[in-house]
């Protein structure tokens, strides 16, 4: 799932090509010139004055703090010590930078959730109690970008977008798990519908992890929450019924 383009928009909200062709590579007299490859291979071999990889600089990007406004491009550029029209040698525009940002975490995502779905000997509760666990940690990690994010997609119509792109690809990836599952027999058949489900179990988890960090819940907090999570997938994804018993054990 990390090498997926993203689609992001513009800042006047207009919809904009995959974020791959809005990262430009430098020609041989340091004008912008066609489309790159991606953001992920740009990240490898383009790199900020002070050497950090150009995406670690788009996540700077996000507030400083739950509600406060998303840092301007003049704000970012003068924290990096960079000109503001170098930042704009990276990113088509701050969005687009937030997108990048949001690329790679997706991927890290994915990672932690790749078991799901697959032909395990796991039982699926202690799947999804390592799977919420880890992803918990991922939120932790990047809570400066993710709840930046939650708090400017409230307010802000083109930050709203970007965002819900970013989720609409864990549904396409949740749906399309569901649907093979479902198929091969490894968990029951819906209803509900696998669209629909995976919509309900994802933007439930994105606001239960945007509440552990807003709040900073403790440690034990944190842990039932992940505990819940799992137990309402787990109804959720596979109910049971007289012939599942067996199964699920």
């Amino acid at each position: 799932m990390i090498a997926f383009s993203c689609a992001t928009v513009s800042e006047d909200g207009a919809a904009e090509p995959a974020l791959a062709a809005q990262v430009r590579p430098s020609s041989a007299n340091g004008r912008k010139t066609g489309s790159s490859p991606g953001i992920a291979a740009l990240a490898q071999r383009q790199v900020l004055p002070d050497g950090r990889p150009c995406v670690d600089f788009a996540r700077s990007l996000a507030p400083r703090s739950p509600g406060a406004p998303a840092n301007s491009v003049e704000e970012i550029a003068a924290g990096a010590d960079i000109s503001r029209s170098a930042f704009y040698f990276y990113f088509e525009s701050k969005y687009a930078a937030l997108a990048a940002a949001l690329d790679g975490v997706f991927g890290e995502i994915t990672e932690a959730t790749a078991d799901f779905g697959q032909d395990r000997d796991e039982p699926l509760d202690a799947l999804f109690l390592r799977m919420f666990t880890d992803i918990a940690a991922l939120w932790r990690k990047h809570e400066h970008l993710l709840v930046g994010m939650v708090d400017a997609a409230a307010t802000d119509p083109v930050a709203r977008k970007v965002w819900h792109a970013y989720m609409d690809r864990h549904v396409d990836r949740l749906e399309a798990t569901l649907v093979a599952a479902r198929t091969a027999g490894t968990i029951p058949t819906g209803p509900p519908d696998a669209r629909a489900l995976a919509e309900a179990l994802l933007w439930m988890n994105e606001r239960v992890y945007y509440l552990d960090r807003v709040r900073q819940a403790s440690r034990g907090e944190a842990r039932r929450a992940v505990e819940a999570l799992a137990a309402i997938w787990l109804a959720a994804v596979a109910p049971i019924g007289p012939a599942d018993e067996e199964r699920r054990r």
